[in-house]
């Protein structure tokens, strides 16, 4: 079973927004071997646009200061024997599931023993 840990961010700028973002981003820890691709998805957005996406809503919105992000990370115990692929689909599933109405992007990190999805 999936475990979801909420990962406080104390600094909520809009830089730092992006570097989270960023990091979850990175080409080489969302690059899957076995299905050849890059896992990055977004739920009411495009995953590999959405800094762009979130700044323009927030920008529309008047919502620059503020919370402007939260983080979540759904992991999987090495023992679940579960693919990176299937792990980005549960993501997305539970993305669309947990927060309807709002842009979330989903990336699933393939560098790691266990598997796990921002």
């Amino acid at each position: 079973m999936a475990t979801l840990t909420y990962i406080k961010e104390r600094t909520q700028t809009v830089s730092a927004m992006k570097a989270v973002m960023r990091y979850c981003m990175k080409p080489a820890k969302i690059w899957d071997e076995q299905s050849q691709r890059h896992l990055i998805g977004g739920v009411n957005c495009d995953g590999g646009n959405t800094i762009t996406e979130f700044l323009a809503t927030k920008t529309a919105h008047r919502k620059l200061d503020g919370i402007n992000f939260y983080q979540y990370v759904q992991s999987f115990s090495p023992r679940e024997n579960i693919s990176y692929e299937q792990a980005h689909t549960i993501g997305l599933e539970f993305a669309a599931k947990a927060w309807p109405g709002h842009e979330v992007q989903v990336t699933t990190h393939c560098d790691a023993r266990h598997v796990h999805t921002h």
